[in-house]
Protein backbone atom coordinates (compact mmCIF):
# COMPACT_ATOMS: atom_id res chain seq x y z
CA UNK A 1 0.00 0.00 0.00
CA UNK A 2 0.93 3.57 -0.83
CA UNK A 3 0.85 5.98 2.04
CA UNK A 4 -1.47 7.88 0.64
CA UNK A 5 -3.78 4.63 0.84
CA UNK A 6 -3.20 4.03 3.93
CA UNK A 7 -4.04 7.91 5.33
CA UNK A 8 -7.42 6.92 3.33
CA UNK A 9 -7.77 3.97 5.31
CA UNK A 10 -7.48 5.66 8.61
CA UNK A 11 -9.59 8.22 7.76
CA UNK A 12 -12.30 6.51 6.70
CA UNK A 13 -11.95 4.38 9.92
CA UNK A 14 -11.67 6.91 12.31
CA UNK A 15 -14.77 9.14 10.63
CA UNK A 16 -12.06 11.99 9.23
CA UNK A 17 -12.78 11.30 5.21
CA UNK A 18 -14.98 14.81 4.82
CA UNK A 19 -12.74 17.73 4.16
CA UNK A 20 -11.91 20.29 5.98
CA UNK A 21 -10.10 16.82 7.79
CA UNK A 22 -9.19 17.34 11.87
CA UNK A 23 -5.65 16.13 11.02
CA UNK A 24 -2.99 16.57 8.33
CA UNK A 25 -2.41 14.21 6.38
CA UNK A 26 1.47 14.78 7.42
CA UNK A 27 0.51 13.75 11.24
CA UNK A 28 0.10 10.57 9.82
CA UNK A 29 3.20 9.87 8.75
CA UNK A 30 5.51 9.21 11.81
CA UNK A 31 2.88 7.20 13.20
CA UNK A 32 3.05 5.37 10.30
CA UNK A 33 6.19 4.64 9.85
CA UNK A 34 5.98 3.48 14.08
CA UNK A 35 3.50 0.94 13.17
CA UNK A 36 4.98 -0.41 10.17
CA UNK A 37 8.57 -0.89 12.70
CA UNK A 38 6.38 -2.65 15.58
CA UNK A 39 4.83 -4.97 12.71
CA UNK A 40 7.94 -5.71 11.17
CA UNK A 41 9.81 -6.42 14.27
CA UNK A 42 6.98 -8.57 15.27
CA UNK A 43 7.05 -10.62 11.38
CA UNK A 44 10.17 -9.50 10.02
CA UNK A 45 8.84 -11.46 6.58
CA UNK A 46 6.23 -7.98 6.54
CA UNK A 47 8.84 -5.29 5.37
CA UNK A 48 10.14 -5.34 2.03
CA UNK A 49 10.84 -1.99 1.96
CA UNK A 50 12.44 0.64 4.77
CA UNK A 51 10.22 3.32 5.91
CA UNK A 52 7.68 4.70 3.59
CA UNK A 53 8.59 8.65 4.21
CA UNK A 54 12.22 9.37 5.51
CA UNK A 55 12.22 13.30 4.82
CA UNK A 56 9.82 15.96 5.50
CA UNK A 57 6.99 16.08 3.17
CA UNK A 58 5.84 18.98 1.21
CA UNK A 59 3.02 17.39 -0.73
CA UNK A 60 1.48 13.93 0.91
CA UNK A 61 0.74 12.98 -3.05
CA UNK A 62 4.58 13.11 -3.79
CA UNK A 63 4.75 10.24 -1.51
CA UNK A 64 4.18 6.77 -3.70
CA UNK A 65 6.60 4.24 -2.61
CA UNK A 66 5.10 0.92 -1.87
CA UNK A 67 5.42 -0.25 1.75
CA UNK A 68 5.12 -3.73 0.96
CA UNK A 69 3.04 -4.49 3.02
CA UNK A 70 -0.10 -6.56 2.16
CA UNK A 71 -3.38 -8.62 3.68
CA UNK A 72 -3.64 -7.89 7.12
CA UNK A 73 -0.57 -6.70 7.42
CA UNK A 74 -2.02 -3.41 6.36
CA UNK A 75 -5.25 -3.74 8.29
CA UNK A 76 -3.12 -4.13 11.33
CA UNK A 77 -0.85 -0.82 10.37
CA UNK A 78 -4.19 1.31 9.50
CA UNK A 79 -5.88 0.16 13.13
CA UNK A 80 -2.51 0.68 14.86
CA UNK A 81 -2.74 4.30 13.32
CA UNK A 82 -6.45 4.72 14.11
CA UNK A 83 -5.37 3.88 17.60
CA UNK A 84 -2.52 6.30 18.43
CA UNK A 85 -4.36 9.36 16.10
CA UNK A 86 -7.44 9.02 18.20
CA UNK A 87 -5.78 8.16 21.93
CA UNK A 88 -4.87 11.88 21.64
CA UNK A 89 -7.80 12.98 21.76
CA UNK A 90 -8.06 12.41 25.95
CA UNK A 91 -11.21 14.79 26.18
CA UNK A 92 -13.48 12.59 24.22
CA UNK A 93 -14.59 9.44 25.57
CA UNK A 94 -15.98 8.29 22.47
CA UNK A 95 -12.65 8.84 20.60
CA UNK A 96 -10.91 7.07 23.21
CA UNK A 97 -13.67 3.97 23.25
CA UNK A 98 -12.76 4.23 19.70
CA UNK A 99 -8.97 4.21 19.94
CA UNK A 100 -9.59 1.00 22.68
CA UNK A 101 -11.30 -1.00 19.98
CA UNK A 102 -8.98 -0.24 17.09
CA UNK A 103 -5.66 -1.13 19.70
CA UNK A 104 -7.47 -4.12 20.32
CA UNK A 105 -7.91 -5.28 17.01
CA UNK A 106 -4.27 -3.89 16.22
CA UNK A 107 -2.78 -6.17 19.10
CA UNK A 108 -5.04 -9.47 18.19
CA UNK A 109 -3.51 -9.30 14.28
CA UNK A 110 -0.43 -9.27 15.89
Amino acid sequence: MQASQIITATRNEIGDSIQPYRWDDEDFIPIINRGRSLISTKHPESRYVSSIVTSALSDISSVIADDGLTGWYSDALIHFVAYTILSEMTEDAAMLASAEKNYQKFAGML
